[in-house]
């Protein structure tokens, strides 16, 4: 029982590790999108100013 338990966490966490890997590429890639909406935004911003 406690053994399978055990199994059961490594499991999980070898999971919880590999979601975090892409959840940190993919959110990377989010504040990469995200920093270039900005200068877009500020560009645009200094053509109306």
């Amino acid at each position: 029982m406690l053994k399978q338990l055990i199994l059961h966490i490594k499991i999980d966490t070898d999971f919880v590790k590999q979601l975090l890997a892409k959840r940190s590429q993919t959110f990377f890639l989010l504040l990469i999108s995200c920093k270039s909406l900005i200068c877009l935004f500020m560009q645009i911003n200094q053509g109306h100013f």
